[in-house]
């Protein structure tokens, strides 16, 4: 039984498609993280204004 081996640009093939999975992979776990960064400023938003009511109602 013979198993060829993939051609040199076979090789760079395969390596461009792997790189441009891992760019693809990078770019979504960028918009995730920005998504993440955004919703944990709403929170922080929302935790300093019922901070403030509740400053306000004891007072």
């Amino acid at each position: 039984m013979h198993i060829r081996l993939p051609t040199k640009k076979e090789r760079e093939t395969m390596d461009q498609q792997k790189i441009d999975e891992l760019t693809q992979q990078l770019i979504e776990l960028e918009q995730e993280l920005k998504e993440t960064k955004e919703s944990l400023h709403l929170i922080n938003k929302s935790i300093d204004k019922y901070d403030k009511y509740a400053f306000l109602n004891v007072s």
